[in-house]
């Protein structure tokens, strides 16, 4: 028997992947295979934290081709799969506004996002309150990523005109938009991170689904974002 033979027998039970990766192939049945951003979906399978079914990294298709069937099983690839890099979660882009510590943990993708008018990425930057008058100056969370349907922002404290660094700063847990609002700041900030900001789009596009309701669950949704970033 080839080495290749015993990888493909291998199986390993993670059922978070397994939903995700049915929800992905209902996506993709849907009809909106055709579309450009699902074709750039689709070819860029990628994988990491080494051998078998690492739960880190993985972008849309490999996170569906990890888990080809809805019965909680884990399929180990038989070839190599490319990692790829690790995004930061929300913790990470939140703004430090408690104490004289650094307010940024990272330079934001300035000039295209900004935590406000004035910031220059690189600088240092302390002791701004969450009260401060500059968070309301930043990039718009609608200059992002387009809201089509209101329902998208149900339980997010603030609107979709508010800044990305002022939801962030009065969020203290992180539903789905501020997700994805944190996944489009890796994808202009990390090369090779699992997503592109087109992919981004697409993925708060179809939560926003007002007919037939979108095909993938807020659930199906955090659990692939959160394994993007560390």
């Amino acid at each position: 028997m080839s080495e290749n033979s015993k990888t493909q027998g291998a199986v390993v039970v993670i059922e978070p992947v397994a939903q995700a990766g049915l929800a992905r192939r209902r996506l993709i049945r849907a009809g909106l295979v055709a579309a450009p951003v699902v074709l750039a979906l689709s070819g860029r399978s990628a994988m990491a934290t080494g051998a078998g079914c690492g739960a880190k990294g993985l972008s849309p298709m490999a996170w569906s081709s990890i888990a080809p069937g809805a019965d909680g099983v884990c399929v180990m690839l038989s070839h190599h799969v490319g990692r790829n890099t690790l995004g930061r979660s929300p913790g990470f882009w939140k703004p430090n506004t408690g104490g004289s510590a650094n307010v940024f943990q990272g330079p934001w993708p300035a000039p295209t996002i900004t935590p406000f008018s004035a910031y220059v990425a690189g600088s240092s930057y302390s002791g701004i309150a969450a009260a401060d008058s500059r968070w309301a100056t930043g990039t718009r969370f609608n200059q992002v990523i387009p809201i089509i349907n209101a329902g998208f922002f149900s339980g997010v404290t603030g609107t979709s005109t508010s800044s990305i660094s002022r939801l962030l700063i009065d969020n203290s847990a992180s539903p789905i938009p501020i997700k994805l609002a944190c996944a489009y700041l890796n994808a202009l900030t990390f090369p090779g991170y699992a997503m592109t900001t087109a992919e981004v789009l697409f993925l708060a596009a179809n939560k926003q689904l007002v007919t037939g309701g979108p095909i993938l669950s807020d659930s199906t949704i955090r659990d692939f974002l959160d394994q993007t970033w560390d």
